[in-house]
């Protein structure tokens, strides 16, 4: 592989403490898999044959039927590729102002993901019985007498690397440094940063409900998207002041940082390669499986509403909240924290900071899904040291 970069940066005014410039940057980076991606443990599948114990004794048998699946390596798996552009500005006027902007886009293709398969096993399930039966070159038995035993079959799920996840960000990162307040020694920085993400995992998985129906297991997996909502869309806009006081006479440094987010929105969405997979049957919205697939590896595409009160099936269909697709849009919030710096010598630096130290812990209603949720983290404080060699 091939990561190209090029950053460009050309300065237009740069005279008596000023300057005006503009850079720009292009690259293509690529993430290599892990060992785990490339090669990934076999799946391994056990259903309990026979059991048997013996409570005067507390000794007993089990017999187990094993399958082992090495269909869990993805030999098409691709490197997850992201292709970045950046436009940045930078002003700065004397020592009383300084301003840098950066504008970016940022799209990852072909980004990791897991998704789950199913194979059918069959296996021989013996009758219970009261005496302990013993187990010989395949064959249980008590005495001379083989024990009977009927032939089940069940879905296993296992998974499997693919690349199904693309994320594209776009927005500002921007920096307003209004220089020192000479007669308190502070610096004032004002920052902050407005960021757009598209998040959407385009895969298709098989899976299976556990449990039996009338006393046989089920006999359909089915065919969904990944998750039940497998496309978001955020967007998040924060600002901060930050006010950084020195005294140098005793080696100290203040510093307050007041956090304000303005835009906190999301919405959520279930769709598979550009088409929304949520109906609405009987005044309820659901989301149906895409396929049904039996004891043979037969792939059922058409799939009906009647589903959802088939007892085999009801279980697959994923049922939403009335808001569930709805944006949420909080409102604003805010938090500060506190640092206090010690320098000591010209080597060692030992600060202590209190994080959101008005312990503000605002309360925010989520429509989609109905919940209502504390924004901020309680306060917390510590202290870490610096040494500069």
């Amino acid at each position: 592989i091939v990561d190209p970069r090029i950053n460009i940066r050309y300065v237009f005014y740069d005279k008596k403490s000023s300057l005006f410039a503009l850079r720009t940057g292009w690259g293509i980076q690529h993430k290599m898999p892990t060992l785990v991606h490339l090669y990934p443990d076999p799946a391994y599948m056990d259903r309990v044959s026979y059991s048997y114990l013996d409570n005067s004794t507390q000794t007993g048998i089990a017999l187990f039927t094993t399958k082992v699946l090495d269909d869990t390596q993805n030999k098409d798996l691709l490197l997850p590729q992201s292709n970045n552009i950046e436009l940045g500005v930078e002003v700065k006027h004397n020592k009383h102002f300084k301003f840098d902007a950066t504008l970016f886009y940022e799209n990852l293709k072909h980004g990791f993901s897991y998704v789950s398969n199913v194979t059918s096993m069959s296996y021989k399930v013996y009758q219970m019985t009261t005496q302990r039966a013993e187990y010989t070159d395949g064959v249980l038995f008590i005495g001379e007498e083989f024990v009977p035993y009927n032939n089940d079959t069940v879905f296993y799920s296992y998974q499997r690397p693919v690349n199904a996840m693309e994320i594209k960000k776009q927005g500002m990162e921007f920096t307003f440094d209004f220089g020192k307040i000479e007669s308190i020694n502070t610096q004032v920085i004002v920052d902050g940063m407005f960021i757009d993400i598209n998040r959407q995992t385009n895969a298709e998985e098989a899976y299976y409900k556990n449990g039996t129906i009338n006393g046989s297991n089920r006999k359909y997996a089915a065919m969904r998207s990944v998750s039940t909502f497998n496309v978001s869309h955020t967007k998040r806009l924060n600002t901060n002041l930050r006010l950084i006081t020195r005294i140098p006479s005793l080696g100290l440094i203040f510093s307050i940082k007041g956090q304000c987010v303005w835009i906190d929105r999301a919405r959520r969405s279930a769709e598979l390669n550009g088409k929304s997979l949520v109906s609405e049957i009987d005044g309820e919205k659901v989301v149906l499986p895409t396929a049904l697939i039996d004891f043979s590896g037969n792939i059922i595409t058409n799939v009906s509403a009647n589903i959802v009160s088939d007892v085999q099936t009801m279980e697959y269909v994923q049922r939403l909240k009335p808001n569930a697709l709805e944006e949420d849009n909080p409102k604003p919030y805010a938090l500060a924290d506190l640092r206090m710096t010690k320098e000591i010598g010209r080597w060692l630096q030992f600060s202590l900071y209190v994080n959101n130290f008005t312990n503000r812990n605002p309360k925010r209603y989520l429509k989609s899904s109905d919940v209502y949720v504390y924004k901020n983290s309680e306060i917390y404080f510590g202290c870490d040291m610096k040494i500069k060699l």
